[in-house]
């Protein structure tokens, strides 16, 4: 009975290890470079302070030059605002700094994105400001 136990296992284990193939074999044919997508770099030490019905966000400017926008969203990305980073206020700066007005008196979580000259978006950096 225990070599009867042993062979099964033993042949289950076989059975397990030869059915492993690599993960990307599943979408390697789908795969070409000419999809690779480089995302430009996320806001950087972003941080967020109270001002009176307003809020300002800080966070360094992104080193790469491919950067030209970003995109703020609160009230869960019911409103938005566009920054242009290329505007010469903030250009040849490190550090980009916005002011956002006509906010009620509460917590507020801001997602900011950036996005480069081709459309790409950046992963989200996020900022929490309470009052």
């Amino acid at each position: 009975m225990r070599m009867k136990t042993k062979l099964i296992c033993v042949a289950l284990a076989i059975i397990a290890f030869a059915s492993c193939t690599p993960q990307d074999a599943v979408y390697k044919d789908l795969y070409h470079n000419a999809y690779k997508v480089d995302y430009p770099q996320a806001p950087a030490q972003l941080s967020g302070m109270v001002g009176y019905l307003s809020a300002y966000l800080k966070w360094l400017a992104p080193v790469s030059p491919t950067c030209t926008e970003a995109i703020i969203y609160w009230n869960i990305k019911q409103d938005s605002l566009r920054v242009n980073l290329r505007d010469p206020k903030y250009n040849h700066k490190d550090t980009i700094c916005v002011k956002i007005a006509g906010l009620e008196e509460t917590d507020y979580t801001f997602d900011v994105y950036t996005i480069d000259r081709v459309g790409s978006r950046s992963i989200m950096s996020e900022a929490l400001v309470s009052p």
